[in-house]
């Protein structure tokens, strides 16, 4: 996030639409910042190239398991202990880090439900914003991609 956010101090003429579509990756920023911090630990790969990440802190995935469970109590009750918890659970479901049914076989993402977002407090603009940014992204994928091969 630090990475994201430094670029865009750098080089404020860009809108938000532009810095996500076009700024550093989240994962990317999440892994070097979870590095930093000790969480990871960072091995090249094989041949040198890239590299793989060892989860220091929750090394079985347990944690994360409990941690998206409860996110998906959240999401389907919209009822969230707190603000973060609620925006928490809304990026989670725009990223699909979370569990998730369309509700058409069109629909390429999993919408952030009313109710979460009327939880998501003052920050429910850029909550609705990214889901917006990230329903066109995905939608303009999937007419752009070539058909499979065969």
């Amino acid at each position: 996030m630090n990475m994201l956010l430094g670029a865009i101090v750098r080089v404020p003429d860009r809108d938000v639409g532009w810095w996500i579509g076009r700024g550093p990756t989240v994962p990317l920023a999440l892994a070097h910042e979870w590095v930093r911090a000790g969480r990871w630990l960072a091995k090249r790969g094989l041949l040198g190239l890239g590299y793989w990440y060892t989860d220091l802190v929750d090394p079985s995935g347990q944690e994360w398991r409990v941690h998206r469970d409860r996110l998906n109590e959240v999401i389907a009750e919209a009822q969230p202990a707190s603000v973060r918890e609620a925006v928490h659970a809304a990026v989670a479901r725009i990223a699909r880090l979370v569990d998730g049914q369309p509700r058409s076989p069109d629909e390429f993402v999993w919408r952030v439900p009313a109710k979460l977002l009327a939880a998501c407090g003052s920050v429910r603009w850029l909550i609705e914003l990214t889901d917006e940014f990230m329903i066109e992204s995905r939608a303009r994928a999937v007419t752009q991609s070539p058909p499979p091969a065969g």
